[in-house]
């Protein structure tokens, strides 16, 4: 939806990326007409902090492609990226950087459709 979009683009809030390997390096399949299960984990300490060495665990051995992570970082001033951060956006199939403003944060994980 380009209004979506349009509002929350803004400031680098809402950029969905993606770093997964190709697919043909991804482990397990799926049915014929089967879907993976879509899950996502939202928190502000994606980082060297227990939220972030747990998560990163999680991201990187639930099965591909049974399941569809979103990773949502709830926006930190400043910007903490270290080696724990970017083993989680790596192991995650997208990565949604959150505004800190919680109505903004909750119409955008609604719109995944988790």
């Amino acid at each position: 939806d380009l209004a979506a979009r349009e509002v929350y683009g803004v400031g680098g809030y809402g950029q969905v990326t993606s770093n997964r390997p190709a697919s043909g390096s991804l482990v397990g399949t799926l049915g014929i007409g089967e879907r993976p299960i879509r899950v996502g984990w939202i928190s502000r300490f994606m980082y060297k902090h227990a939220i972030g060495y747990m998560t990163q665990g999680l991201v990187e051995t639930l099965p591909r492609p049974k399941y569809h992570v979103v990773v949502f970082k709830i926006h930190n001033t400043p910007e903490v990226e270290d080696e724990v951060s970017k083993h989680i956006d790596y192991h995650a199939d997208e990565v949604v950087v959150l505004p800190s403003t919680l109505n903004l944060c909750a119409d955008m994980v609604r719109a995944h459709r988790l």
